[in-house]
């Protein structure tokens, strides 16, 4: 039982250090990817930093993003599952910090990207890390951004 806490405390504390990281170079910015004679603009939000961490939570992806970002994070506000499990999440930990690099470096973008569980519009990838992102729509599926 005192190992899983430990674990946690350290996810936590990687989480916090990345949503810093996150709020300092990412969110509010808007990043134009051009290639193959097409541009897409990406808007790196606060509520999509949640997702990056591969964990499950109560915490609305704002409440969750702010606890981070502000040392608030607790041990009872993550937890993993079978749509969440813990070994996606040290995956995804151990790249959240290449987030920031990715998003303003030279990388090759990628169409049509197909997972386990979803198929995204567009990704950039270095070949060693990737970010696949999707157009974000509203409540009737109207597109709004990416």
């Amino acid at each position: 039982m005192r190992k899983k806490q430990e674990n946690k405390n350290k996810i936590i504390s990687q989480i916090e250090s990345a949503a810093k990281s996150y709020k300092k170079y990412l969110v509010g910015k808007k990043f134009l990817y051009v290639f193959e004679g097409q541009c897409i603009e990406v808007l790196y939000k606060v509520q999509h930093f949640r997702h990056l961490t591969g964990v499950e939570t109560i915490l609305s992806a704002k409440r969750f993003f702010h606890n981070a970002v502000n040392n608030k994070l607790q041990s009872s506000h993550i937890f993993f599952s079978s749509k969440h499990p813990y070994g996606l999440c040290l995956k995804k930990l151990k790249h959240i910090n290449e987030v920031a690099t990715l998003a303003g470096s030279e990388s090759f973008m990628l169409e049509e990207i197909i997972t386990n569980t979803r198929t995204y519009k567009f990704g950039t990838t270095d070949l060693n890390f990737s970010i696949c992102m999707n157009m974000e729509t509203d409540e009737t599926e109207k597109q709004t951004g990416i």
